[in-house]
């Protein structure tokens, strides 16, 4: 898989909620807000 494949995948993978709430929690920006489940689904 190539670098900008898999940038797009995780860009529609993420919600904006689950973006919230991983910042809310102390993750640092920028991210995706891709679940862990749909990660590993993924990949």
């Amino acid at each position: 898989m190539e670098l900008n494949q898999v940038m797009k995948t995780l860009e529609r993978l993420g919600t904006e909620q689950t973006k919230k709430t991983f910042l809310r929690h102390g993750a640092p920006g920028p991210l995706f807000g891709v679940k862990i489940g749909d990660l590993k689904k993924s990949y």
